[in-house]
């Protein structure tokens, strides 16, 4: 029976962990590929959140949520390469204490995400354009900023403990 260890092994040892490490340069492009969507999905969400909290009023509420779909692109573009990432040095992140403390925020923000889609979304679509949201929307903004400044954050810190060995 394989242990969780030994799972960690095969994926590095695997197709993408190998991959990964075969030259300094496909580490360096995923890099700017995981840097490209987490600016993507940083960016819309400040823009959105900032507008569910009522900071930006003057933009029209629909035109700030038009930004959600850009917010997706950079997520799945960062869960690409974040993945490869993992199976290039597994059980080094596992190790890691900040990549442990990124994936439950990870989790969290997409709990997030999903009780909005399906409890507040219509709700807001429905208001008038230059509206203000109620306190529990707003909770969740500051929740989703706060957790996306902090995944952020705690990629540095990964990057400073993993190290890299090529």
């Amino acid at each position: 029976m394989m242990t969780f260890h030994d799972l960690l092994i095969a994926l590095k040892e695997g197709p993408i962990g190998q991959w990964m490490g075969a030259s300094s340069w496909v580490y360096t492009v995923m890099l700017m590929f995981h840097f490209t969507g987490m600016s993507l999905l940083f960016g819309a969400m400040l823009l959105v959140d900032l507008r569910l909290l009522g900071v930006t009023k003057q933009i029209p509420i629909k035109t700030a949520l038009a930004f959600l779909p850009v917010a997706i692109v950079g997520f799945v573009i960062n869960l690409i390469t974040g993945f490869c990432f993992f199976a290039f040095q597994p059980t080094l992140m596992w190790s890691n204490p900040a990549f442990k403390v990124k994936m439950a925020l990870v989790l969290i923000a997409g709990l997030n995400a999903l009780w909005f889609a399906l409890i507040e979304d219509k709700k807001i679509g429905a208001m008038p354009p230059y509206g203000d949201t109620n306190i529990v929307v707003k909770f969740s903004a500051g929740l989703s900023l706060a957790i996306w400044t902090v995944v952020i954050i705690c990629g540095r810190m990964i990057v400073g403990l993993v190290g890299l060995k090529f």
